[in-house]
């Protein structure tokens, strides 16, 4: 059936209705113009699926054997909300695809009301398609604009491999458990609490030359060898042979004297340059990626203790 509606105004269809823009995430002020839309009769959903617009009910009715998006509903997306460690869990059961809009409602509802810490169990989702990564990515967008933090865990095998496909699990932080997302939101409030220290704190260095192993995170896993030189609590100074791209990921394993091996992940934010800074290269500076609290706080202690020792004032040969 086609219905022609003139300007958006949810209340003349009854209450629980709400137009949403899926490509934007915004909601479609009453009032605004729309195009002639495609009105399904069984489950009262009306929609534009050319331009992305359609309308959503809070509330769905039934839409078994329902087909109004062209493909169909499958399962309506039921997700239910708790709180567990500060942290909102979200499970969601269903299908996210193009008719999951309420994922992103959710999720902006909890943003409105300043829970910024959001966590999603895929564990009951049958089916995740690339209409549902655009839901996700715009929610996850939300999230991020709003400096909060959203995590997901127990991804099914379907849906890992969609989001492996178009890489957007090397963006999205996916653990195998609850317990383990739970923990990592504790321990970026932990780390939170270290880049809030004072400023002295945070950035003294120590001029110790130690040696570290390094490769790409993703990609070739060939290791090299430099040395680390102004380090700090949130990063340090590769002098080496091999260099990387600018926001490369590398991982790191070095010694901290009396303090044991580490390993962490690192981005790169600068590279030497052989006619501005001929001393310092070939090398690049890192800062610490996703680092756990016990070994930066770890890396800050040892700093703390050896911040007076000064190395030569000129790299060595490499």
């Amino acid at each position: 059936m086609k219905l022609d509606i003139d300007y958006a105004t949810p209340s003349s269809r009854g209450p629980g209705h709400q137009i949403f823009d899926l490509t934007t995430g915004v909601r479609i002020p009453v009032g605004s113009p729309l195009l002639a839309l495609d009105f399904c009769q069984k489950c009262g959903i009306i929609n534009d699926t050319d331009k992305g617009i359609f309308i959503w009910r809070e509330k769905q009715s039934s839409f078994d054997d329902c087909f109004c998006l062209g493909g169909g509903h499958g399962m309506a997306l039921d997700i239910y909300s708790k709180e567990k460690q500060g942290v909102i869990v979200l499970d969601v059961h269903g299908n996210i695809d193009i008719s999951a809009s309420e994922f992103i409602e959710v999720v902006g509802w909890h943003l409105a009301n300043h829970r910024l810490d959001i966590l999603c169990g895929l564990t009951h989702v049958d089916m995740l398609d690339y209409a549902g990564l655009s839901v996700i990515t715009i929610a996850y967008k939300n999230v991020v604009n709003h400096e909060g933090r959203l995590k997901f865990f127990n991804a099914p095998p379907q849906v890992k491999n969609v989001l492996h496909a178009v890489m957007l699990d090397r963006i999205f932080e996916i653990y195998n458990t609850e317990e383990e997302a739970l923990n990592a939101f504790k321990e970026d409030r932990e780390i939170e609490k270290i880049k809030h220290l004072q400023l002295r704190r945070r950035f003294t260095r120590v001029h110790l030359e130690i040696p570290v192993t390094y490769k790409a995170k993703f990609g070739e896993q060939r290791e090299y060898k430099g040395k680390f030189f102004d380090l700090s609590g949130v990063g340090a100074f590769i002098y080496g042979r091999k260099t990387f791209a600018l926001h490369d990921i590398v991982s790191l394993e070095f010694d901290l004297p009396h303090m044991g091996a580490i390993k962490t992940d690192a981005v790169v934010m600068w590279l030497a340059d052989k006619d501005v800074q001929p001393q310092q290269y070939p090398g690049m500076g890192i800062e610490f990626y996703k680092i756990s609290v016990a070994i930066q706080t770890r890396i800050v202690n040892f700093i703390e203790k050896n911040a007076d020792i000064r190395s030569h004032e000129h790299l060595p040969p490499i």
